[in-house]
């Protein structure tokens, strides 16, 4: 169906705009005016103008000038007759026109940092000797000037050359624009381009609408370059500005901006002004003759559209975009710092977008295959009735892991028919993924970690790797540490506890954790409550083992916990850059041993223990004869004031950051551990993401990195030294319930 159009007005505004629709065969174009190209009318501004293109918008608002600028400099090259040509435009300023009160004419054009110095081509700053007397500063650039008589033309060739049909027509409603279509048709589309007109236009009647009256010389002189100040000492509502236009269309020297004045007659005391200004600003334009070598076609007055208090208006709109810039930020800054209601709803999101990812990464990124056949040759031998540790290997090796790594790959033994069905064992690991991060948020969010770090919890690939690529045991022992952190931080011991030790009969990597957990215990459940869940955790442990050990518990415990293995040079992480020699040396190894036992040590007597109630050296002789430090009142103190969700959070994951940093060696599924701990240690120290994001991003890019280099095991040690030492200056007991840091 054809858009019938009537396009109200015939000037620049309303002729571009019948163009530009006419350019659509769907569109039927009527322009109906009362005054066509070719007249001279007070009440027609557009033959007056120039014109010229000097940016006068703020550049909150500059959208059209600078959409409007590649159209007109294309004319300028392709179309010479629509009589527009290059010219240099200079741009004089006034420090006391910026510096007067009230409205000025176009105070970004006379900025001495203007927006369109990117726009418009050849900008350059002048220097002192190019500015003219009587003022400061000034700029050049290339512009264009416009013979608008011959645009006009040009544009009503061009609108009739696409069946625009024009009517002359006086309105006085612009609803009676509706029955005026050369169609015949009623109008769906009606555009009002009267500019001034609108003031007593029916049906519009826009009286916030007023001349700008411009009275202008129109001489025969040439004038190179365009000029255009920024004031005058005649009178506040004269300007000076100089342009010559296109095809011999004389030069215009202007002039006036005097709003409100509707005289239609030019003014012969304003006329001198304006050549004895335009004269002085460009004497060669009268070959040193003052205004006697002027050659006068004639004088003329335009009154141009302006809406009362246009300044205050744009000024508003300017400050309501800033209010709304304002606004917006905050907005986001209490979202992404958990102060808002709808805070509560990232890790929701992140959460569920990660499934998608997961199910992404299971559908397009091929499996590899590292440990899991070994684990399930190993599960088939305990599966037909193997009990003795050293007889169980499978293609990678011996099995080196304690008793629930068995148990629960027996369980996906089955799920998985004897461990073929790989995609289904994929599946399962996604979901583990996914239970794993639903628990660390959690805890991260009891925490009181702002949302604006949650994101880095999802975006780890070697962490999805580890998960639903590889299926790694390290999964469970993981997904097992972040529950004992979470009923921990809800001070649900005995099933932290419990979560803790089934974790740790996965894989011992958990080892590095358990100095931790005995102080958490210690303060958040008391010596004696303490005690007891340790003997729970081993009994557990006992229990798990029983078929294993009443086999030969000697070949257990040395398989399932050997502190002493050998590891591999070629598959580390960490100590890429010492060589193999060192790495596999005696020496190194104590060395590591001794550091990590001093880390431990500093972080015990410098954060986890140090307490208002009893310092270390004077806890000892009373946990010495089994018995609490404390009194029960203490006891209950010291649970509350200083085992707090982020103190437990923190506590577990230094003293697990501490072992890694002094691991023999890293393989790259000990990322698990890692990968979610960093965010928040990082944060504990500093909330700024300028400091947290590039450290994880290093990390991430380290860990990525196969096989590793000497610079990725650099940057993995590094990362981690400074995590170790943020995390230390982040955890501090006597502050743990300190309002959280916040970006």
């Amino acid at each position: 169906m054809a858009n019938v159009i009537v396009v109200a007005g015939a000037g620049v505004s309303g002729l571009t705009s019948a163009l530009l629709l006419s350019r659509s065969k769907a569109n039927k174009v009527t322009v109906v005016a009362k005054h066509m190209p070719g007249d001279y009318d007070i009440e027609y501004a557009s033959p007056w103008a120039g014109a010229n293109v000097l940016p006068m918008a703020s550049e909150e608002n500059s959208r059209w000038e600078r959409r409007t600028w590649p159209e007109l400099k294309r004319l300028t090259e392709e179309v010479p007759e629509a009589g527009i040509h290059f010219q240099k435009a200079r741009v004089y300023r006034r420090v006391k026109d910026a510096e007067a009160p009230g409205y000025h004419l176009s105070d970004y054009l006379f900025s001495t940092d203007p927006w369109y110095k990117s726009v418009l081509p050849d900008f350059r700053e002048l220097s002192k000797d190019e500015v003219i007397p009587g003022h400061d500063s000034g700029c050049e650039f290339t512009s264009v000037c416009i013979n608008t008589v011959v645009y006009l033309s040009w544009l009503v060739g061009q609108c009739l050359k696409n069946g625009v049909v024009f009517k002359r027509v006086v309105l006085t409603d612009i609803r009676d624009a509706k029955s005026l279509s050369h169609t015949g048709q009623p109008a769906n589309i009606i555009i009002n381009a009267t500019a001034l007109g609108s003031l007593k236009l029916g049906g519009v009647e826009d009286t916030t609408m007023t001349p700008a009256r411009a009275q202008i010389v129109l001489v025969r002189n040439e004038c190179h370059p365009m000029i255009a100040t920024s004031g005058t000492d005649d009178s506040a509502t004269e300007i000076t500005y100089i342009m010559q236009r296109a095809a011999g269309g004389g030069t215009i020297l202007g002039g006036t901006y005097d709003i409100g004045n509707w005289e239609s007659a030019p003014d012969p005391n304003i006329a001198l002004r304006i050549m004895k200004r335009a004269v002085e600003a460009a004497p060669g334009l009268a070959a040193g003759k003052g205004i006697e070598g002027l050659s006068v076609i004639r004088h003329g007055v335009g009154l141009r559209p302006w809406r009362k208090d246009e300044r205050e208006r744009e000024r508003k709109r300017a400050s309501l975009i800033t209010d709304l810039m304002a606004s917006l930020i905050k907005f986001a800054s209490d979202v992404a710092n958990g102060r808002h209601a709808l805070s509560k709803f990232i890790p929701m999101g992140l959460w569920l977008a990660d499934a998608v990812l997961c199910g992404l990464i299971i559908w397009k990124v091929p499996y590899t295959e590292i440990d899991w056949v070994a684990y399930m040759e190993q599960i088939t031998q305990f599966v037909h009735g193997e009990r003795d540790y050293p007889k169980m290997e499978g293609g990678t090796g011996p099995l080196v892991y304690p008793a629930a790594h068995v148990y629960i790959y027996t369980g996906l033994y089955y799920l998985t028919k004897k461990g073929t069905d790989i995609l289904l064992a994929q599946q399962l690991f996604a979901v583990l993924y996914m239970a794993t991060l639903g628990v660390v948020m959690l805890c991260y969010w009891k925490a009181k970690v702002p949302p604006y770090i949650f994101p880095l919890l999802i975006l780890s690939k070697r962490l999805h790797s580890v998960f639903v690529l590889r299926c790694f045991n390290d999964c469970f022992a993981a997904f097992f540490l972040w529950l004992s952190i979470y009923f921990f931080q809800r001070r649900v011991w005995t099933v932290g506890a419990l979560a803790y030790t089934i974790g740790l009969g996965v894989k011992m990597s958990l080892l590095l954790v358990l100095p931790a957990v005995v102080i958490v215990l210690f303060l958040g459940r008391g010596f004696k409550g303490a005690l007891r869940l340790l003997w729970l955790m081993v009994q557990v442990q006992l229990l798990l083992a029983v078929p294993f050990i009443t086999t030969n518990w000697r070949g257990y415990l040395g398989r399932a916990f050997e502190l002493s293995r050998q590891f591999k040079f070629e598959w580390t992480v960490n100590w890429r850059m010492l060589g193999e020699e060192l790495f596999l040396s005696r020496g190194f190894s104590i060395t590591l041993l001794a550091f990590h036992a001093l880390f431990l040590l500093i972080f015990i007597l410098g954060r986890w223990l140090k307490i208002k109630e009893r310092t270390v050296l004077g806890m000892i002789p009373y946990v010495v004869r089994f018995q609490s430090p404390f009194t029960e009142q203490e006891e209950l103190s010291i649970s509350h004031r200083v085992v707090t969700p982020r103190y437990i959070m923190s506590a577990m994951l230094s003293a697990n950051v501490v072992g890694l940093l002094f691991a023999r060696s890293l393989h790259y599924q000990f990322y698990a551990y890692l990968a979610w701990a960093t965010p928040f240690l990082l944060w504990t120290a500093t909330p700024n993401p300028l400091v947290v994001v590039p450290l994880w991003a290093a990390q991430e890019w380290a860990w990525n990195v196969f096989p590793s280099t000497p610079v990725s095991s650099n940057v993995v040690v590094s990362v981690l030294a400074v995590t170790v030492a943020m995390a230390f200056v982040g955890s501090n007991p006597q502050h743990g319930v300190s309002k959280p840091k916040q970006l």
